[in-house]
């Protein structure tokens, strides 16, 4: 896994990314865990100007949208989605991580996938897909579509990070980019843009059928 993302995965205590990156240690992928990786990448993204390439937007330099943990220092807001607050949109543009639909697809019969050698866990596995949505929420119609821009050039340009850093991740690519949408029709004031990428991963679990199985007695000292 390339150092930076690494290290935007540890800064991240609030979120137990310790725990995340446990896991990553595995072939597993859940939801939350790729929730919160995706959510933790994004506010590396948003945390370094130097990720916003080449764009002069008026609107990403007056100020300059930066993500920071000090609540005073940052200019823009990098959180899970429904977690939205009209009143908080009017501080400072947000952007929202989240999941859309998982479907899951057989990739053996009956999701076998092998059994322990003591035969107490059977172990299964399939294919899943899904999409990951960035709603870029701002007061200016051109900073929401600014924003979309720096989400969807960080992530394809680490989709091959992406693939090498995060065991069972098969395919990641870009959906779609919306139109601008209004987040609240009373609230003419705030823009929305989505980005949204679909993936595939690995989806494996394991089934103990018994724990610490009895395999020999042994009779010798007992008076029988």
């Amino acid at each position: 896994m390339d150092y930076r993302v690494y290290k935007s995965l540890l800064q991240e205590s609030s979120l137990d990314a310790h725990a995340v990156l446990d896991k990553l240690g595995y072939d597993n992928l859940s939801p939350v865990d790729l929730r919160r990786i995706f959510l933790l990448l994004t506010r590396a993204c948003y945390s370094d100007t130097r990720n916003y390439g080449d764009l002069t937007a008026y609107e990403l330099r007056n100020p300059e949208l930066k993500y920071s943990k000090d609540k005073y220092a940052k200019t823009i807001d990098v959180e899970l989605d429904y977690i939205y607050d009209a009143d908080e949109v009017n501080v400072r543009p947000v952007v929202f991580v989240g999941l859309g639909d998982i479907t899951f697809q057989r990739a053996a019969i009956g999701d076998y996938a092998g059994i322990s050698e003591d035969r107490s866990t059977v172990y299964h596995t399939n294919q899943s897909q899904g999409t990951v949505v960035f709603r870029h929420i701002a007061t200016s119609p051109d900073l929401a579509y600014a924003m979309s821009d720096i989400t969807v050039k960080y992530f394809l340009a680490g989709t091959s990070l992406l693939r090498q850093g995060l065991p069972g991740l098969l395919d990641f690519n870009l959906q779609g980019i919306s139109k601008i949408n209004f987040t609240d029709a009373d609230r003419e004031r705030n823009y929305r843009v989505d980005v949204v990428f679909n993936f595939a991963f690995s989806f494996v679990w394991s089934t103990r059928t018994e724990d610490q199985p009895l395999t020999t007695i042994n009779l010798n000292k007992f008076d029988v």
